[in-house]
């Protein structure tokens, strides 16, 4: 019995020990104009052959690339209503030992919610060693930088209309605080950017030109109990203030160095 309890443990041990595992790595990337570039990469054990490798999406296979039937290369297209999902799978040599294949969705409709992909890897025999991996893809694309933009100025009222835009996934939320105090709006806007692949949100606030204080911006994006601030934007009357003033300081010596 003692013998038996040996052999299985050393066995076990050459297992897990000898690394004679297939590695498998998946990533993303947010590509601006696109959507989402999945990968995933493998490398089998040096004296193997690949099998197969299988796709899924939420645990539903939806592709399978085979050497032996596929050649070196396959690529789909996959389309439907809310995206077009492009997959090109290939092996950098004879036996597959090394590969990838590449996933470029491109969103026509706004991410509502997450998702899950999974390349599962298999070798030739004797072995027919195999290994899957999981990708979690959050439908989550932090604020781009605010930008305020100066409307025209209301002289009889002292007041300037400032515009401050700003995009992600899920929409973001645009703060105005002015000195150490939030204010709210006058207006607010959200459209979906059927080129950006992203929610456009933007937001008017009446300011008084005179103001001491500057007007920030503030991007935020609230996602699973966690909120995600972008860069913010500043617009400062004082600054705009000194500006004019050497601008038309620059132009009357100008027109006196004329004479």
């Amino acid at each position: 019995m003692e013998c038996k309890v040996f052999a299985c443990l050393y066995f076990f041990i050459v297992l897990v020990g000898g690394k004679e595992v297939i590695d498998v790595q998946m990533d993303s990337t947010w590509k601006p104009d696109i959507g989402w570039i999945i990968t995933c990469r493998w490398k089998l054990v040096d004296n193997d052959t690949l099998q197969s490798v299988r796709l899924y999406d939420n645990e539903r296979q939806f592709m399978i690339y085979r050497p032996e039937a596929n050649g070196e290369t396959r690529s789909q297209v996959f389309r439907r209503p809310e995206d077009m999902m492009l997959v090109e799978c290939t092996k950098g040599n004879a036996r597959g030992v090394e590969g990838a294949c590449v996933l470029t969705i491109e969103l026509y409709q706004p991410m509502t919610k997450d998702f899950t992909y999974s390349c599962e890897v298999s070798g030739e025999r004797p072995k027919f060693m195999m290994r899957k991996e999981n990708l979690l893809i959050n439908a989550f694309v932090p604020p781009t930088d605010a930008v305020v933009q100066e409307g025209p100025i209301n002289v009889d009222s002292g007041r300037v209309v400032l515009n401050c835009t700003s995009s992600g996934l899920p929409a973001p939320q645009l703060v105005w605080q002015i000195g150490q105090q939030k204010v709210p709006s006058d207006f607010t806007g959200t459209f979906w950017n059927a080129t950006s692949k992203l929610w456009h949100v933007w937001s008017v606030l009446s300011y008084t030109y005179s103001d001491e204080h500057s007007a920030i911006c503030i991007p935020e994006i609230s996602k699973d109990g966690k909120i995600t601030i972008g860069a913010s934007a500043t617009y400062s009357s004082a600054e705009r203030i000194k500006d004019i003033t050497n601008m038309v300081f620059t132009a009357v010596m100008f027109i006196l160095l004329l004479r």
